[in-house]
C-alpha cells in the first residue's frame, strides 16, 4: 500500500486587515486592500448599492488594489467588501463611504 504525500492540502481563508482609504461617493477611489492568503484570480464584490468595481491588480498573498466608483446618491455609512478566493476562501471587512 503506498502513501500519498502532498496529495491533499487545505488553505487557510484569506483575512483583510485594512482597506484605505476609504471609497468616496460621486467618484472612483483606488483602495489598496491588505491582509494575508489572497490567491490570483480571486473576486472582490461589495455591498454597495450600484458601485462598480474594476479588477483587482498587483495580487499578492497579502495586498492587491482595486477601483470602486461609488455613485453620487449613495448614502455615507458602513458598507462590506468581500474577497473571495478561487478555491472559495472568503474574507470580508467593513469599510466606511464618506
Amino acid at each position: 500500500m503506498g502513501t500519498c504525500t502532498g496529495c491533499f492540502t487545505v488553505d487557510a481563508p484569506p483575512t483583510i486587515t485594512r482597506v484605505h482609504p476609504d471609497p468616496v461617493h460621486g467618484a472612483m477611489t483606488t483602495v489598496t486592500v491588505t491582509g494575508t492568503g489572497f490567491q490570483t484570480g480571486l473576486v472582490v464584490t461589495t455591498t454597495i448599492t450600484g458601485a462598480t468595481l474594476g479588477a483587482p491588480s498587483g495580487i499578492t498573498s497579502t495586498s492587491f488594489t482595486i477601483a470602486i466608483t461609488v455613485p453620487a446618491g449613495t448614502s455615507s455609512g458602513s458598507y462590506t467588501i468581500t474577497v473571495t478566493n478561487i478555491d472559495g476562501g472568503k474574507a470580508t471587512h467593513r469599510v466606511t463611504v464618506t
